[in-house]
């Protein structure tokens, strides 16, 4: 799947997973011992992966439009 959102779009997301994972380890820091290794396993990635997909679903739209600007831009000045 091409959400046409480059390079940028890119680094945006993967900043946003990163810091998105902090936060989850935090907010699942209340769950008992015993469960660390299905958070670190099962539950991070899944959690994650599902937020995450979510979110550049619907970062995709504009962060092709500001791509397709800056594109256009470009070769306006050629």
């Amino acid at each position: 799947m091409n959400g046409g959102t480059g390079f940028l779009g890119g680094i945006l997301v993967g900043f946003l997973a990163g810091y998105f994972i902090l936060f989850l380890q935090k907010v699942l820091d209340v769950l008992p011992k015993q469960l660390d290794g299905l958070k670190a396993i099962f539950l991070y990635p899944v959690i994650g992966v599902a937020i995450i997909g979510v979110v550049m679903s619907l970062l995709a739209g504009p962060m092709k439009a500001v791509s397709q600007r800056r594109y256009d831009e470009f070769l306006s000045w050629i």
